[in-house]
């Protein structure tokens, strides 16, 4: 799942750097720094990420 804490909002250019995986049905966090992954997220993508964020983003998190 994407949690806003992963979202890079600061740039231009936002980015999303995953942190967790989910693996037999269980959310893991990844073991090592260099297992992150960063990507950026397409301007579509961004649009729909601008609407919800109001709608989401002081929803409680979930512990992981």
């Amino acid at each position: 799942g994407l949690a806003w804490g992963d979202v890079d909002t600061s740039g231009k250019v936002w980015r999303v750097t995953i942190q967790r995986n989910y693996v037999k049905a269980v959310w893991k966090c990844t073991k090592e720094a260099g297992r992150d992954r960063t990507i950026e997220i397409s301007e579509k993508a961004r649009e729909v990420l601008a609407r919800m964020r109001p709608l989401t983003q002081l929803l409680p998190a979930l512990d992981v």
